[in-house]
């Protein structure tokens, strides 16, 4: 599986556990490089359920309504969840794209909404 992706020079690349993660810079004695605004993270799709990934992102305090859309990303099917607070103001956003056997799970968070589209429109995933 190929992935490639641009993303707004602004943020730094950092590789996490099973994903990238890309942010504005963290000091040096933090745990990880970035603040993680825009990740992208691989799953085995048999290990994880769309529901649950919904659910527990869902639970931050400050979350009080979830909208879920289905969408595409550079044609292929994909669910789109939008995370509100109280003020019906966006807290969060993923997006969940299975292909091969790999559930890609892709969080913003505190990101410009035109950096998160930037990302998403130049994400490639395919074939060798």
């Amino acid at each position: 599986m190929i992935i490639s992706y641009k993303y707004p020079q602004t943020l730094k690349k950092d590789f996490i556990q099973n994903g990238l993660c890309f942010g504005k810079a963290t000091p040096n004695d933090e745990e990880f490089l970035n603040d993680m605004r825009l990740c992208i993270w691989f799953n085995d799709e048999r290990l994880e359920n769309i529901d649950t990934i919904i659910a527990s992102e869902g639970r931050l305090p400050n979350i009080k309504n979830t909208v879920r859309l289905d969408t595409t990303i550079n044609e292929r099917n994909a669910i789109l969840v939008k995370y509100l607070d109280s003020a019906k103001k966006e807290v969060k956003q993923i997006v969940l794209l299975k292909e091969q056997g790999t559930l890609y799970q892709i969080i913003a968070q505190g990101l410009n909404p035109a950096d998160f589209r930037y990302f998403l429109d130049n994400l490639k995933i395919g074939k060798k």
